[in-house]
């Protein structure tokens, strides 16, 4: 094997390994309750979309105009409430392409002396299903934020960018994540409710010292050791866009209309 077609081999592998959950993503969940107890799934501000006054808001307070954050990682779990809703409940992750337990069947089987008393007041089983977006700030504070939905409607929000991560992935065969915008679609027309969207308005590419790497210089830095990194440094910036991206070692990605069509034109 050639010294490029080991790049090659290993620039691909990087794409398809990254450990930040959008590769492994699958949306397949019963039940559509929402629970406001606490959750130590959570990182930093909570961010919600409410379908009937169609608001996003950030910890409470009406998210700005323009908002936009970076995706860096998902995971989905199953949640196990207990008696006291002081606490937050026990959770087990999900691996990629893992499909979500029948959520009806678990509560279904699991002892009475288990169930708790759900949101609308009734008993209900101790079991939901969660997926969870982490987000970082397009400030040089890099703060922390996180969308967790137990409901359908949020399941399908963030499968939906998984989705459109995964093909802009495969199409620039570049490790790239999405800064997002937040908006909503319809969700149900004869309840007159609203979904979560999460729109990409550009793609960043992290560092993963793959240009660089050889036979002979092996790849010094991953992109879990570069979050790392910007989690532990704060610089001041003239240009705040600017300067997180040189943080994170990422750099603005436009692709080609050969790369955008997986095709090209002969001329």
């Amino acid at each position: 094997m050639t010294t490029r077609e080991l790049m090659e081999q290993k620039k691909s592998r990087s794409i398809t390994d990254l450990d930040d959950g959008f590769s492994g993503y699958t949306c397949e969940t019963e039940g559509d309750t929402v629970d406001e107890r606490p959750n130590s799934l959570l990182q930093g501000k909570r961010i919600k979309f409410d379908g009937r006054s169609n608001k996003w808001t950030v910890d409470g307070v009406p998210m700005p105009k323009a908002f936009q954050l970076l995706a860096v990682k998902t995971l989905r779990a199953v949640l196990k409430w207990g008696k006291d809703k002081s606490l937050p409940p026990t959770y087990e992750l999900l691996a990629p392409n893992q499909k979500f337990p029948d959520i009806d069947a678990k509560n279904k089987d699991a002892p009475k002396a288990e169930w708790i008393t759900g949101p609308d007041g009734k008993p209900c089983g101790p079991y939901q299903n969660q997926s969870v977006l982490y987000l970082m700030g397009m400030t040089a504070a890099m703060e922390r934020y996180t969308y967790a939905s137990t409901a359908n409607n949020g399941h399908v929000a963030v499968d939906q960018l998984a989705g459109t991560i995964n093909w802009r992935r495969q199409t620039t065969r570049k490790p790239v994540y999405p800064v997002v915008g937040f908006s909503d679609v319809l969700w149900s027309k004869k309840w007159g409710l609203q979904r979560a969207y999460f729109v990409p308005v550009r793609w960043v590419e992290p560092d993963l010292g793959i240009e660089n790497a050889s036979p002979d210089r092996p790849q010094l830095n991953t992109f879990a050791e570069t979050v790392k990194t910007i989690e532990e440094t704060v610089a001041s910036a003239t240009s705040i866009t600017e300067e997180m991206d040189k943080q994170l070692g990422l750099k603005s990605v436009e692709p080609t209309l050969k790369q955008d069509l997986d095709d090209e034109i002969a001329f």
